[in-house]
């Protein structure tokens, strides 16, 4: 093996110390903006829409995965929402009533919010994929748990995209197509949560927010 050019040998030192310092800056700027309650977190979702009783057009949407911030950690998800079909018919579908629920995994800590937003269907050539629909919510925290006890601030959940697990042969929704398979609760609005029939599919999302808490140290 040929020995490297002395002459690259100092070029190669500048480089490494340019990135181990870009390395320290951005971690620095990261801990700077967590510890002012500015933060950034991602989450992996499933859902399930059963339709609601005497309630032609709206859905429950219950909403369950992981989530992940630099100010909680590594934490579940939970969340509930009415989502309804657009009147008139448009591709818009708004979200209401949302109440969401962050727990650590240890269970110590958690953070409690409301939420409204909207899904917008993503269009396809190919009427054979599984529907897809971009999203998003304003989110207000309400309280919390822990060290986040008292917690208020808001945020956004931006960057969603669900895929709803169809299957050939939709139904038809009012102003949507392609959305329902034959077998969802649309067919049996009676049936509960859970069992087959109900409406399911898989989401990924960014929340970008601020959080304030009363005499704590986020930081920490």
């Amino acid at each position: 093996m040929k020995k490297l050019a002395t002459t690259l040998l100092p070029a190669l030192a500048i480089g490494f110390a340019a990135l181990a310092f870009a390395g320290i800056s951005a971690q620095a700027q990261r801990k700077h903006a967590q510890k002012n309650g500015f933060f950034t977190a991602h989450a992996g979702t499933t859902f399930v829409l059963t339709p609601i009783a005497g309630q032609p057009g709206q859905f429950s949407h219950t909403i369950d995965g992981v989530y992940v911030s630099p100010l909680l950690g590594d934490c579940t998800f939970h969340g509930e929402a009415i989502m309804s079909a657009p009147t008139p018919p448009s591709n818009i579908w708004p979200i209401t009533g949302g109440t969401f629920t962050i727990t650590t995994v240890d269970g110590n800590t958690s953070l409690t919010a409301s939420a409204e937003g909207s899904a917008v269907q993503v269009s396809s050539q190919d009427p054979t994929n599984d529907p897809c629909f971009d999203f998003h919510y304003t989110v207000t925290f309400t309280g919390g748990t822990g060290k986040l006890a008292g917690a208020q601030g808001n945020a956004e959940i931006t960057e969603g995209l669900a895929a709803v697990g169809g299957q050939p042969g939709h139904e038809d929704l009012p102003g949507l197509t392609g959305v329902y398979p034959p077998n969802a609760d649309l067919i049996d609005p009676n049936s509960l949560p859970g069992q087959s029939g109900d409406l399911t599919g898989k989401a990924c999302w960014l929340m970008i927010g601020h959080l304030e808490v009363p005499g704590a140290d986020l930081d920490r």
